[in-house]
């Protein structure tokens, strides 16, 4: 029944881009297993978008302590619980239990710096951050090669990280990744190309497609296996100090 109300989510509100079903489903799979009472920690969304997450922090898990933050003005003035902030360029005095950031590292140019920020925005004790990248692969470069024309305009400083790269990027900033989901796989990365060629040449019947989308998205990710993936969401946790 829980999953049911995802599934809704997304069609009630015409979700039809198969990366934001997948990452949806992918995430929910992810995050329900990891046993977090979310009512009464402070989260804080890096990216919110189209609030898609804000949703299912909110009101599907019922956070009391939302806060979404994005640089796009053009998602700014939606929600009142959100706001423009810079991480590159600042870090936020206010603490959060619970930091979640998906598909946003490999947009910024100074990596380093941003993450320094976001990680001393979280709270020191049980605070938990949820990063989600892509992974650079090969099929990952044949998903790039048939879609070219709409990733040269999405402004990727990076094809993506490895998880060997991000331990050693979060170790900086004191942070061990605790668990590791693979996610979009080689059905998954195959399905998105599709959708990505339908999408670069305006062909407008998507809508049709969600069912389709989301029953593959469901397939890939609770009866699949990956050993590869285009992706990878972690949860790290700040290393305790003997």
């Amino acid at each position: 029944m829980v999953l049911i109300k995802v599934l809704l989510f997304i069609l009630k509100n015409k979700i039809t881009h198969f990366g934001e079903i997948y990452r949806l489903i992918s995430f929910h799979s992810f995050f329900s297993k990891q046993k977090i009472n979310i009512e009464e920690l402070r989260v804080l969304d890096i990216g919110f978008n189209k609030g898609v997450y804000r949703w299912y922090f909110l009101d599907f898990l019922g956070c009391s302590q939302y806060s979404g933050v994005e640089i796009d003005k053009l998602y700014l003035n939606i929600y009142p619980d959100t706001f423009y902030h810079n991480f590159e360029e600042n870090k936020l005095q206010t603490k959060y239990d619970l930091i979640f950031c998906s598909h946003v590292l490999e947009h910024v140019k100074n990596d380093f710096n941003f993450l320094k920020n976001v990680i001393q925005s979280l709270n020191g004790e049980n605070g938990k951050l949820f990063l989600r990248v892509p992974m650079p692969t090969d099929d990952n470069i044949y998903f790039r090669a048939l879609n070219s024309k709409h990733h040269d305009h999405e402004e990727h400083e990076r094809d993506g990280y490895t998880k060997s790269e991000l331990k050693l990027l979060l170790s900086n900033f004191g942070l061990k990744v605790e668990k590791c989901f693979l996610s979009m796989g080689s059905l998954g990365l195959k399905v998105h190309t599709i959708f990505e060629i339908l999408r670069d040449y305006q062909i407008r019947f998507q809508r049709i497609l969600q069912i389709p989308y989301i029953l593959l998205s469901l397939i890939e990710i609770y009866f699949f296996k990956n050993t590869s993936s285009a992706d990878v969401l972690i949860l790290a946790t700040k290393e305790s100090k003997k």
